[in-house]
């Protein structure tokens, strides 16, 4: 082969080489193109962020923040204290019901007093009007045989609607005294059972944490007035991490539970699987939109994380489909590695070939000689 044919072959490489390149950065950016003109249609791409159950503490009552005791990171287990708050508001209702507690008992011991004395006097003033009665009743027969006067059967007579008017007094006042000491009884039960419930709920101002977790970014200031039920002291993470994604309407394609995805975030890449699809669609947070679109809605998904995942909770993530195995390499990644992958083969193919020209040039030469 002469000179000329090597230099030829050379050219004809070289051209081939310029030739595939130029194919595979045109199959990029056609692929990127397409990409582009079509969305999210193809190409699972959701965006979302990691979430986490979270339980606020706080206040259940008007009160100031005196104390507290935990920082943002800080661990707590269920039980542990949280804070320490006063409310003047609550220590007053508590001093009103020990007030009334304390009439209530007072009230009760009175009326249970009095009934021991007429349970004691009643029997006493029963029989006494029976003896009256019948006494009452020997007179008027004495007298209509003339042996009783008109003076005496009066007193008698007196003396015996008297007792029998004791008798029947102590009775209905028996009767009145049961009543009023259940009513009694039952009101103090009553306030007893609020006391001792806001006691517990108060418990001398110490807010703890209903489970364990991890203490939010955010706690309560001494001297913050907290108004009931609004006003957060702590907000606690708890439980496993997991994603909520948004899934483009666009997406043409089902997602289906247990599929496998790639959750990316800071330049970390994970493989996860789809949890749940759930039945509810909802706008996607501002920090999503495109400001050149119209406002986007997704159906949420949630996405079940693997264990010792090292990704902040309401940190952002994007979520896309998996293209090899291991669920790491995305959509840009697979068209840069085909690309790699023509142009190695190329290089390959060309050295070879260069490989081949001089062989048989030697060859062409040991022919000659």
């Amino acid at each position: 082969m002469s000179d000329n044919q090597l230099q030829a072959s050379g050219v004809v490489w070289k051209r081939l080489k310029k030739i595939l390149a130029l194919g595979t950065i045109m199959i990029g950016s056609g692929s990127a193109v397409a990409y582009g003109l079509s969305g999210d249609k193809f190409v699972l791409t959701a965006d979302g962020f990691v979430s986490q159950e979270k339980v606020v503490v706080a206040s259940p009552f008007d009160a100031r923040v005196r104390q507290v005791l935990v920082k943002p990171g800080d661990r707590v287990e269920a039980g542990d204290k949280i804070a320490v708050v006063e409310s003047a508001t609550l220590s007053r209702t508590l001093a009103e019901l020990s007030s009334e507690k304390a009439r209530l008992q007072a009230r009760v011991a009175q009326l249970q007093g009095r009934q021991g004395v007429v349970t004691r006097l009643l029997p006493i003033a029963e029989q006494s009007a029976t003896m009256a009665a019948n006494y009452l009743e020997d007179m008027q027969q004495a007298k209509s045989r003339g042996l009783a006067v008109e003076k005496t059967l009066h007193d008698v007579s007196a003396h015996s609607v008297a007792s029998s008017e004791r008798a029947l007094t102590l009775s209905a006042e028996q009767v009145s005294l049961d009543t009023e000491l259940k009513g009694a009884q039952n009101a103090l039960k009553e306030i007893e059972t609020s006391y001792a419930n806001l006691q517990s709920i108060y418990e001398q101002g110490i807010l703890r944490a209903p489970v364990k977790g991890t203490i939010g970014a955010v706690v309560g200031s001494v001297g913050e007035v907290l108004a009931p039920g609004t006003s957060k002291v702590a907000q606690i993470h708890t439980g496993e991490p997991y994603v909520l994604a948004y899934l483009p309407d666009s997406y043409l394609f089902d997602v289906e539970e247990g599929q496998p995805v790639a959750v990316k975030a800071r330049g970390q890449t994970i493989t996860a699987n789809i949890q749940k699809v759930l039945p509810v669609t909802e706008a996607l947070p501002s920090e999503f939109q495109n400001p050149n679109r119209a406002r986007m809605r997704g159906q949420l998904v949630r996405i079940e994380l693997e264990e010792n995942v090292n990704f902040a909770v309401d940190q952002k993530i994007e979520v896309t489909s998996c293209y090899v195995t291991g669920c790491k390499t995305g959509f840009t990644d697979v068209v840069r590695k085909i690309g790699n992958s023509v142009i190695a083969w190329a290089n390959t193919t060309v050295h070879r070939s260069r490989i081949s020209d001089a062989l048989m040039k030697r060859a062409d030469a040991q022919s000659h000689n």
